[in-house]
């Protein structure tokens, strides 16, 4: 399955300007690249921005942690390796996604760190390796928004004897929600079809999500494996272990309300829906997941 079932945790130019950091403080050893994309939306604007930075000569291609910081009008942050070359520095991306891009972290306002187990590590294809950072942005506020998000990307002095993570997603696009509608069920199966070793999990719904639950057996609620109520502001990544089987049947569910005059239904931006969840695991081999189209 291509990098496009990403769509699954996302829903987002502007004239703006980004820097990249490579530089190291005085207390501070560990390699690492700060990514900052500044940006300017007018009241309303919705829209995508991205960031191209490569990795500088003499880093690993092991990443061990990501620390996202996210600027007030920032819904999500998807950070992603090229398999195709991008435009350098910062430019529009109306995107979710593309196939040339191999997401390394995917997530929603409010994360903290994504602190990989010790031992294991996200691999880059190659050294000096270009990186891409979106932001999906909407400024719902009446007045203009300024404001910065920060990707920090910190490397292991080397890759020998590390596992490789990776992430594993469920995206159902099924959703529609009448018109003053109130705990409306849409729900997925998937078989992952690989060993999944998870340390984190990521739920992701929008404005009109309610609650979101994952969970194994021959029905959805059988064995509830993470249960989530929404809240669109605060979108945490949940540090849960669990170890799901190659033949496991999970069941994605999640609850909406709609109080509008119209339908919604499956979209990219804020104001339509989505209904998906990420698991962050070992041992990785390549990028995959389930959708529901």
């Amino acid at each position: 399955m291509s990098a496009t079932f990403l769509s699954l945790v996302l829903g987002a130019g502007c004239d703006s300007a980004g820097t990249a950091d490579n530089t190291l403080p005085p207390d501070d050893a560990t390699p690492h690249v700060d990514v900052h994309g500044e940006y300017t939306l007018q009241p309303g604007e919705e829209t995508y921005l991205c960031y191209t930075l490569t990795v500088p000569a003499g880093f690993s291609q092991a990443i061990t942690r990501l620390v996202p910081t996210y600027g007030k009008g920032t819904h999500h942050i998807l950070f992603s390796q090229t398999i195709a070359p991008e435009p350098s520095g910062m430019s529009e991306c109306k995107v979710l996604s593309k196939d040339t891009w191999l997401p390394l972290y995917a997530a929603g306002q409010g994360v903290s760190p994504v602190n990989l187990p010790a031992g294991t590590a996200l691999r880059l294809v190659q050294p000096e390796q270009q990186l891409v950072l979106q932001l999906h942005l909407q400024n719902a506020s009446p007045n203009p928004l300024t404001a910065k998000s920060t990707m920090r990307v910190e490397f292991a002095q080397s890759a020998k004897g590390l596992t490789w993570a990776g992430i594993f997603g469920l995206d159902n696009h099924q959703i529609h929600l009448p018109p003053h509608s109130q705990a409306v069920t849409s729900s997925m199966s998937c078989v992952p079809g690989k060993e999944l070793g998870v340390f984190a999990v990521l739920g992701h719904m929008h404005k009109h999500g309610r609650h979101l639950e994952l969970s194994r057996g021959t029905m959805p609620g059988q064995e509830i494996l993470f249960d989530e109520d929404w809240n669109f502001d605060e979108q945490p990544l949940t540090m849960k272990t669990m170890q799901i089987s190659k033949t496991d049947q999970l069941f994605l569910r999640c609850q909406h309300d709609n109080n509008t005059d119209v339908p919604i239904a499956y979209g990219e931006s804020s104001d339509t829906e989505m209904c998906a969840a990420v698991l962050y695991y070992t041992p990785f081999e390549s990028l995959d997941g389930c959708t529901q189209q």
